[in-house]
């Protein structure tokens, strides 16, 4: 066996207890490392555990570095391309990546041992139904004009901003939108702005709102909206007179290939499915 120093293993060295094996380092500090690897195998690619002097260090020159438990079951594995990740009873949590901690789908930060929760505090109500934070997101979406019925014959949007940020199920979105070529004729059913970021909660009645701060250039201007159940899309409504409001029908655009009309600024706010 080459390399072999028993000369530098000692039962004694400076602990207290006679039963340590101590490997005694040089007199360069982190120069004697402990050793596991294949019979034959390259040194550098062996598991090593070493002192310098100053601090502990257990080196894996090839592969991945894995901690188990008596089950096997990984408690931590270290990626050789310089990622972390952490299971709980055998099935992984996180892991680190370039721009942060990274959670696989389903999971995330989990609250449900926090001590303020819905219903806690006098005059509240609500029961959780989740206290995992699983999502983040921020980035741009593509709204566009559409019908519940027959479409529009043509209908070209400019989409002067749209934007929106996740947190969990929670989206909130913004767009300012403006038409440049209108023809109506022949469309019928309920406006709609399609191309929501996520498709709204399925339970029934379950529907987001849409505020509207600013319109211009309509027939008969949207004044507020909600989203559509199980859908990506926002319904339109105008006032109706009378203290109530009605549905945006295609009648209520400016028709014509005139640029700036029929622009609104709206902020929609819902619970995502998903």
């Amino acid at each position: 066996m080459a390399n072999t120093r028993i000369k530098d293993i000692s039962t004694t060295a400076t602990s207290t207890n006679a039963d340590d094996v101590c490997v005694i380092d040089g007199a360069t500090a982190g120069t004697r490392k402990i050793a596991a690897g294949p019979l034959g195998g390259v040194f550098n690619q062996h598991l090593k555990v070493f002192h310098d002097g100053s601090n502990g260090y257990v080196e894996n020159g090839t592969g991945n570095l894995s901690l188990k438990n008596a089950s096997a079951e990984y408690i931590k594995m270290l990626i050789a391309t310089g990622g972390v990740e952490l299971y709980h009873n055998g099935t992984k949590q996180c892991e680190t990546s370039a721009t942060g901690l990274s959670f696989p789908d389903g999971k995330g930060i989990d609250f449900s041992n926090s001590t303020t929760s819905a219903g806690g505090g006098t005059g509240t109500t609500g029961t959780p139904a989740s206290s995992v934070f699983s999502d983040y997101e921020y980035g741009s979406w593509t709204p566009s004009f559409a019908t519940t019925g027959t479409n529009f014959s043509t209908m070209i949007t400019d989409v002067v901003s749209a934007s929106y940020v996740k947190f969990g199920r929670q989206v909130i979105c913004q767009t300012m939108i403006r038409t440049t070529s209108v023809d109506a004729s022949g469309a019928s059913g309920d406006v709609v702005i399609g191309g929501l970021p996520f498709i709204a909660d399925s339970t029934t009645d379950s529907h987001g709102t849409a505020t509207v701060g600013q319109a211009n250039s309509w027939v008969n201007m949207p004044t507020s909206g909600f989203t559509v159940t199980d859908a990506a899309q926002v319904r339109l409504m105008r006032s109706g007179g009378a203290g109530f409001t009605t549905s945006l029908v295609a009648s209520d655009f400016t028709a014509g290939a005139t640029p700036y009309q029929n622009a609104v600024m709206i902020s929609i706010s819902y619970i995502s499915k998903t």
